[in-house]
Order: structure tokens, then C-alpha cells, then sequence
């Protein structure tokens, strides 16, 4: 049993570094899409996704082999948690091979087409089941909801999960595409949409996104302080690397802290009106830091109604959220 329970240990970390590597790479990919006119599949930062995957899917597929020399059956080789990860990894293998083939035959992808090319949304598909194994492990687990904390194999995958949404939604995203520096070499930053409506709703959406991960986090475990904010940097952290607006790190470091404040003090994850105030407190809070480090670069040209009520609304997407979650119990 305790060996059973070693081999789990490492595939769970080992897929969350793995992932971690790979989510890095892809980012660094994107990156050097936005400051290089890239003109072949065989890039380094092609290498370094690739890597990430290959560690993670070694990883998996050794797990599978070991499996299978104990129970002498492939349905049962993995741990649950894991299955949906082996698949996964052959998902993002067809799709390198798709993606290597289209850019052969087709060319290299630039802007939008990048994120929405088939091959690419292959690659996404099948990297997000293989990086979620670990969070899968720590949902599977058989004790009560929030009895224990997550391990951070767990809070990686989770985070890795976020940054991949993220990453494939970059043209609705205020951090990435959507911001942007004035000068080369400068912190300064600016709002690149002239009409509002696009930044109100990617805030909607991303404020979906994150709030998913944080109330399942919420519903799921119990939150020592920290973990939101580990999610928030890294996720910011990731984003603004597009853009190289670093300014905005700190946005996603007080929004984190924030969190796990509000989280302990309004016991987030137990059914009532604290678990509702959180869900609309967490995204409100993080667009106003978001609005007001704009104020304070004389960088946004709002009016109080426009990103006013815009934080309301990521507020509101969170409240609306918490029902799915936790249902109206306690209300």
C-alpha cells in the first residue's frame, strides 16, 4: 500500500511539473509569436512545449507500464485520476503531428488563427486532460469535502488548467491582449481596445474562468492561505508575459492575497451567504486593482459608469457562479 502510495505521489508531481514545464513553453511560444516572424515548425520554444509534454506523458505512460506489470490489465493499470491523462497524451501527440503537417503544408499561423487552428485546439484538448491529473487525484480522494487541504501537485494542475483557458481565450483577456506597454522598455501600460464593450466582456468570461477554479477549490477543499494566491500570480505572471506588461504582476498578487483573506474570514466552501459575498468580493476586487493600476498610470480614459460597473458585472459573474457550485443551500 505505502508503495502504492509513492508511485502516486510521483505521478501526481511529476504531471504537475510536467505540466507546469509545458504550460511555460506554450506561453513562451506565444511570446515569441508576438516578437518574431517564425517561419518553421522546429523552433527552441517549440522544443520547450514539446519537452514539457514528454516529461509529463514519460511520467504517465511509466506509471501505465509499471500498472500493468501489477494487475496484468490496461483498464486498470492507472489510477482513475490518470486514465483520462494517458488518453490525453495521445491526443496531444495526433495533434503535434497535425500541427507539424499544417504547418508544413500551410504555413505558420499568426494572431487569431493561431489560437483557433484545429491542430491547435487538438494540442489544448488533449494537453488539458493530461495536465488535470493531479487535480483529478485530490477530487477522487475519499475523504469529506473540505477535510483536508489541497496538496499543491493538485493546486498546480489546477493552476496549469487556468493558464491554459486563459492562454487559448487571449483575444478576451484584459491582461493579454487587451493591455498592452506604450514604449518598449517602459512599465507604462495602456488599454489597446478603443471600444469598451470588448474589455467588459472579456472580463465576463475571465471571470467565469477563474471563479470555476477558485469555488471548486472552495467547494472541494479546505483553503490554508496562500493557495488562491499561488493561482492568481501565476496565472497573472504567465499573461503578462505576452505583452511584457510586468506592472500588472502585482494586480495578481494583491488579488491573490485578497482571496485567501476573504476566504478565511467569510469561511468560503460552507453553504451560505459568506461562500456568496466571497464568489462576488474575489473577481470585483481583482478588476478594480486591475482598473485602478491603469488610473494610476493616467492609462485609462473610462468613465466611472464604464469600469465602475464593469467590476460590478465580474462581481456578479461570480455570484451567479456560486449557485452552480453550492446550489441555493443556505440561503
Amino acid at each position: 500500500m505505502n508503495t502504492m502510495g509513492n508511485e502516486n505521489r510521483l505521478l501526481d508531481w511529476g504531471v504537475a511539473l510536467g505540466g507546469l514545464w509545458l504550460i511555460s513553453g506554450l506561453y513562451l511560444d506565444g511570446w515569441a509569436h508576438h516578437r518574431i516572424q517564425l517561419e518553421s515548425f522546429f523552433t527552441p520554444w517549440h522544443a520547450v512545449l514539446y519537452s514539457g509534454f514528454a516529461f509529463a506523458a514519460a511520467v504517465v505512460g511509466l506509471g501505465f507500464v509499471q500498472g500493468l506489470r501489477r494487475v496484468r490489465s490496461w483498464q486498470l493499470a492507472l489510477p482513475r485520476a490518470y486514465r483520462a491523462s494517458l488518453f490525453g497524451a495521445v491526443l496531444f501527440f495526433i495533434g503535434g503531428i497535425a500541427d507539424m503537417t499544417w504547418h508544413t503544408l500551410l504555413g505558420i499561423e499568426a494572431g487569431l488563427e493561431a489560437l483557433l487552428s484545429p491542430p491547435h485546439l487538438l494540442l489544448a484538448v488533449g494537453g488539458g486532460l493530461l495536465i488535470t491529473g493531479p487535480l483529478r487525484a485530490a477530487l477522487y480522494r475519499p475523504e469529506p469535502p473540505r477535510s483536508r487541504p489541497p496538496r499543491t501537485p493538485a493546486l498546480l494542475s489546477l493552476t496549469n488548467l487556468v493558464a491554459l483557458i486563459a492562454f487559448f481565450t487571449a483575444y478576451m483577456h484584459p491582461f493579454m491582449e487587451m493591455s498592452q506597454r506604450v514604449l518598449p522598455g517602459s512599465l507604462a501600460f495602456r488599454l489597446v481596445p478603443a471600444n469598451p464593450t470588448q474589455v467588459v466582456g472579456a472580463v465576463l468570461l475571465q471571470s467565469t474562468v477563474l471563479m470555476f477554479a477558485v469555488l471548486l477549490l472552495a467547494r472541494s477543499f479546505r483553503l490554508p492561505f496562500g493557495s488562491l494566491t499561488l493561482l492568481f500570480t501565476l496565472t497573472t505572471a504567465l499573461a503578462v508575459t505576452q505583452h511584457e506588461n510586468w506592472a500588472l504582476i502585482p494586480v495578481g498578487i494583491l488579488a491573490g492575497l485578497a482571496a485567501d483573506g476573504l476566504a478565511r474570514a467569510l469561511h468560503a466552501g460552507q453553504p451560505g451567504w459568506g461562500t456568496r459575498l466571497f464568489a462576488f468580493l474575489v473577481p470585483a476586487l481583482l478588476y478594480l486593482f486591475f482598473f485602478s493600476a491603469f488610473m494610476l498610470e493616467d492609462a485609462l480614459n473610462w468613465s466611472l459608469e464604464f469600469w465602475g460597473g464593469t467590476v460590478i458585472l465580474a462581481g456578479l459573474a461570480g455570484w451567479l457562479l456560486s449557485y452552480a457550485f453550492f446550489g441555493a443551500e443556505g440561503d
